[in-house]
C-alpha cells in the first residue's frame, strides 16, 4: 500500500482545504515533514488513518469531534480524502465527519464504489491486507509505540506479541486443555463416587456384579412361584366373590319377600276404610253430578219466583195508586175548554204530508227494486266472465274448487259499470227525498201530540201502564210458580231415585270436585299397591323356591382370609420386586460406569499428557512468542549493528533470574566492545533510541513476512531523531533510506534542524493564526 495524494477539509489544525500529493516526492527514497511542534505534522499520519480505518493513529486522537478544526465555521464541511496504490491497482476513498459519525465512500480501480461503514471496512482489509492496529504497528510507527516495546516487561511483551501475532489462539488452546483435562478428572471422580457409594472397587468390580447376578436370578425365579401362586389365590378370591355375590342377591330375595308380606298384611290392615271411603265417594258422585244440578236449579227458580212475586205486589201498589191519579184528572179534565183550530190545521198538514211520504216512498221502493235486478244481472255477467276461463283440474279464483259442475252463464243484457252507477245515483237522489219527507212528518207529529198532551192526562196513560204491569207481572208470577213446582218434583223424585231419604241426607252426602278426585286417587292407589305387592310375593316366592337363605358370614370369613393371604404374599413380592428393579438398576449402572470408567480413564491420560505439554515450563503460546521474538530481534540486529556501527547487538535472555514461569521474552544487549552483555535500560537516550528504533523495524519486517505476503511500499516514523548525536544521526538516516529502496518511501516526522539538512525532499508545515498549510520541497 502506498499513498498517492492526501486531501485535508477543516481537518485538525488544518482550517481550508490542504492537498499533499505523495507522487510529488517520487517513488522510493526518504522525505521529512517538518514544523513546529503543533502545526500539525501528525495529523497527516492521523488523515491517512483516519480516511482508511475511520479512526486516527493515535488513540489519544480517536474522537470525531477532536478532529474537525477550530478554526472553521459551522458551514464548513470536514473531511479527508485519500488516493493510494495497491499493487497494480488505485483506489479513491472519501470520509465525511459528521455530529452524528460518519459517512464514507471507496472508489475502485474500476471506478465502481462501496460505500457504508461495514462494506467498506471490509474492502479495505481485503485489499491492504491489515487491520487498523497491524497497520500502526508497521506503517506508522509512533516513537512512544517502538520504545514502549523496548522498555516493557516480560509480562507486556507477552501482550504486545499477542496482540500483533494473534497467539492468543494458542492461549485458547492451552486453556482448552487444562479445562478439559479438569472435565475429565472430575469425570473419573464422579464415577468413582459411584463405585465407592456401594464399597466397591473399580478395579475388582467384577466379582460383585457376580453375586448381583446371581442374586438377580433367584429374585426371578421367586417371582414366577410367587406369581403363579397370587394367579391361584385370586382365582379363588374370584370364585368366593362370585359366591358372595350370588349369596347377598339370593339373601336380599328373601330379606325383601318377609318384608314384603308384612307390607302386605299392613296394607290390608286398611281395607276397611278403604271400603267406607269407596261408598263415600260413590254417593258423594252420585250427590255432585246427578242431584247438585237440580238443587240448584230448583233454589235459582225458587229465588226467581220470589223476586216476581215481590215485583206483582209492587205493580199492585202502583196500580192503586194509578187509579186515585186517574180520578183526579178526570176532574180536571171535565172543566177545561174545547180546544182551538190549530190542532185541526195540525192535523191537516200532516196527513198531507204522509200521503206525499206514501208517494216518495213508493217511488223510492219501485227504483230500488229496478237497481237490485241491475245488479243482479251485472254480478251474473262478472261471474260469466270469471266462468268462461275455468278449467277442470285448475282453481277457482273465487272459491279454489278444481271442480266446476254448474258454471255461470253470461245473461246476454248488456248492463255497464256507468250504467249501474247512473242507476245508483238515481236510487240515492230518491232515498234523500224520501228521508227528508218522513222527518218533516215525524215533526209535525211531535207538535200534534204535544197540543193533545196539553188536554189529555198522562194520569190515564199512567193508570193503563199500571193495569198492564200488573197484568204482565201476575203472569210472570204465575209462570214461576208452575216452573218452581216442576223443578221441585223433578228434585224430590231424583233424590228417592238415587236412594237420599231427604234432602239433608243428600247435604251430608255432597262433595266437592277436588274431594271427588282426592278420593278417587286415594282408592286407585290403594287397589294399586294392592296388585303390586301381590306381585311382588309372587315372584319372590318363585325366585327362592326350594332354596335356603345362605350364610354370608361364613363366606365373608373365607373371603377375608383369602385376601389376608393374597396381602402376605404381595408384600413379599413386593420387596423382591423392588429389590430386583434396584440390583438390576444398580447393576446396569455400574457396568456402564465400569466401561466408562475405563474409558474415562483412558481418555484422560491422553489428555492431560497434552495439557501437561502445553501448559508446561515452557507453553505452546510461549514456544510460538519466542519463534516470533527470535525472528524479530535477528531483523532489528540488521539494523542495530549498522546505526551502533557494529557495537551492540540484541540478544534474547534463557537464564531464569526471578521464577518466573514466563520467560524467553526478555532482552539483552551484547556490547561488542566489552564482550559483555548488558541490560537494555543501561542504555544512554541515544543509544536506546538506536535500539527502539531498530526493534521496531524488525517487528515490522516480521508482522509484513506474516500478512499474507503483503507488500507495503511507504512507512512513517514519528521523531525520536532528537536524542542522537550528529554521527548516530547519520547512520540512522543511512540505514532508513537504504530500507527505501526499491519502490518504497519513508517519511520521518521531526522538528530536527539536522535532519533538514540531511533530508532533501520535505513536506513543511507551516502555522498560522487561521490555521496551518502545507508547502512542498522536492
Amino acid at each position: 500500500m502506498k499513498p498517492l495524494k492526501l486531501i485535508m477539509s477543516a481537518f485538525g489544525p488544518y482550517a481550508g482545504v490542504e492537498t499533499l500529493d505523495f507522487t510529488m516526492l517520487g517513488n522510493n527514497g526518504l522525505y521529512l515533514i517538518t514544523g513546529e511542534t503543533g502545526s500539525g505534522k501528525t495529523t497527516v499520519f492521523d488523515a491517512v488513518s483516519f480516511a482508511l480505518f475511520g479512526e486516527a493513529s493515535g488513540k489519544s486522537r480517536d474522537k470525531y469531534q477532536m478532529m474537525r478544526s477550530d478554526y472553521v465555521d459551522e458551514k464548513a464541511k470536514t473531511y479527508v480524502e485519500l488516493d493510494f496504490s495497491s499493487g497494480s491497482n488505485t483506489y479513491n476513498i472519501k470520509r465525511y465527519i459528521k455530529k452524528t459519525g460518519q459517512d464514507v465512500v471507496l472508489t475502485l480501480s474500476d471506478k465502481t464504489t462501496i460505500s457504508g461503514e461495514r462494506n467498506v471496512k471490509a474492502k479495505i482489509a481485503e485489499v491492504i491486507g491489515l487491520d487498523k492496529d497491524q497497520f500502526a504497528q508497521i506503517v506508522m510507527i509512533a516513537q512512544n509505540d517502538f520504545l514502549r516495546f523496548l522498555q516493557s516487561g516480560t509480562d507486556e511483551r507477552v501482550n504486545i506479541l499477542r496482540s500483533i501475532f494473534k497467539t492468543d489462539m494458542l492461549k485458547f488452546l492451552q486453556e482448552n486443555l487444562k479445562l478439559r483435562a479438569k472435565n475429565c478428572h472430575d469425570q473419573l471422580i464422579l464415577y468413582r463416587r459411584d463405585f465407592e457409594r456401594y464399597n466397591i472397587d473399580p478395579y475388582k468390580c467384577e466379582e460383585q456384579f457376580d453375586l448381583w447376578d446371581l442374586q438377580i436370578k433367584s429374585d426371578i425365579k421367586s417371582l414366577e412361584e410367587l406369581d403363579k401362586k397370587l394367579s391361584e389365590l385370586d382365582k379363588s378370591k374370584t370364585e368366593l366373590v362370585m359366591q358372595i355375590a350370588q349369596g347377598e342377591e339370593l339373601a336380599k330375595k328373601f330379606s325383601d319377600l318377609d318384608k314384603t308380606i308384612s307390607e302386605f298384611n299392613e296394607h290390608n290392615s286398611k281395607s276397611d276404610v278403604i271400603n267406607l271411603l269407596s261408598q263415600r265417594r260413590i254417593r258423594g258422585e252420585i250427590a255432585i253430578h246427578k242431584i247438585k244440578p237440580l238443587y240448584d236449579k230448583s233454589n235459582e227458580i225458587k229465588k226467581q219466583y220470589e223476586s216476581a212475586k215481590s215485583d206483582l205486589e209492587s205493580a199492585v201498589k202502583n196500580e192503586e195508586t194509578a187509579i186515585i191519579e186517574l180520578e183526579k184528572a178526570r176532574n180536571i179534565l171535565a172543566g177545561l175548554t174545547p180546544p182551538d183550530g190549530v190542532i185541526a190545521v195540525n192535523i191537516k198538514k200532516l196527513e198531507i204530508m204522509q200521503s206525499e211520504f206514501e208517494r216518495l216512498n213508493h217511488d223510492f221502493n219501485l227504483k230500488d227494486n229496478q237497481y237490485k235486478i241491475l245488479n243482479e244481472a251485472f254480478l251474473r255477467n262478472q261471474a260469466g266472465i270469471l266462468a268462461k276461463n275455468l278449467t277442470d283440474g285448475e282453481p277457482c279464483p273465487v272459491c279454489g274448487s278444481k271442480e266446476h259442475p254448474n258454471p255461470a252463464e253470461l245473461s246476454g243484457e248488456d248492463i255497464t259499470e256507468t250504467k249501474l252507477k247512473e242507476s245508483e245515483d238515481l236510487l240515492n237522489k230518491l232515498r234523500n227525498s224520501r228521508d227528508k219527507k218522513a222527518a218533516e212528518c215525524s215533526d209535525m207529529k211531535i207538535a200534534t201530540d204535544n197540543l193533545k198532551n196539553k188536554l189529555v192526562s198522562d194520569a190515564e196513560s199512567g193508570y193503563n201502564a199500571a193495569v198492564t204491569l200488573v197484568t204482565e207481572r201476575k203472569t210472570r208470577e204465575n209462570e214461576y210458580l208452575n216452573l218452581l213446582n216442576e223443578s221441585l218434583r223433578i228434585y224430590n223424585n231424583s233424590l228417592k231415585g238415587n236412594g237420599f231419604d231427604s234432602e239433608q241426607d243428600y247435604l251430608n252426602a255432597a262433595i266437592t270436585e277436588n274431594q271427588l278426585a282426592e278420593m278417587t286417587s286415594q282408592i286407585n292407589n290403594y287397589e294399586k299397591k294392592s296388585e303390586q305387592l301381590k306381585s311382588d310375593i309372587i315372584r319372590l316366592e318363585r325366585e327362592t323356591e326350594n332354596k335356603e337363605n345362605p350364610d354370608l358370614k361364613k363366606l365373608l370369613d373365607e373371603s377375608e382370609l383369602i385376601q389376608n393371604d393374597i396381602d402376605s404374599q404381595r408384600e413379599i413380592r413386593d420387596k423382591i420386586k423392588t429389590r430386583l428393579e434396584q440390583t438390576t438398576q444398580v447393576l446396569n449402572e455400574l457396568k456402564k460406569s465400569s466401561v466408562e470408567f475405563v474409558k474415562s480413564e483412558k481418555q484422560y491420560a491422553e489428555i492431560r499428557q497434552l495439557s501437561d505439554t502445553a501448559n508446561g515450563k515452557l507453553d505452546f503460546e510461549t514456544y510460538a512468542q519466542t519463534a516470533y521474538f527470535d525472528r524479530v530481534l535477528n531483523s532489528a540486529n540488521q539494523r542495530l549493528k549498522i546505526m551502533s556501527q557494529n557495537r551492540y547487538s540484541f540478544m534474547r535472555k534463557t537464564e531464569i533470574s526471578d521464577g518466573r514461569k514466563s520467560t524467553g521474552l526478555e532482552i539483552e544487549v551484547l556490547d561488542l566492545h566489552t564482550g559483555k552483555k548488558r541490560p537494555t535500560n543501561s542504555l544512554s537516550g541515544g543509544e536506546s533510541f538506536m535500539a527502539s528504533l531498530s526493534l521496531a523495524l524488525g517487528l515490522s519486517d516480521v508482522v509484513q513476512q506474516n500478512a499474507a505476503g503483503i507488500k507495503l511500499d511507504a512507512m512513517f516514523i514519528d521523531e525520536g531523531f532528537g536524542a542522537l548525536d550528529s554521527e548516530v544521526l547519520d547512520l540512522a538516516v543511512k540505514t532508513l533510506s537504504n530500507m527505501s529502496g526499491n519502490n518504497r518511501i519513508i517519511g520521518i516526522i521531526s522538528h530536527i534542524a539536522e535532519l533538514g539538512d540531511r533530508i532533501e525532499k520535505q513536506v513543511r508545515v507551516e502555522k498560522t493564526v487561521t490555521g496551518s498549510r502545507i508547502k512542498l520541497i522536492v
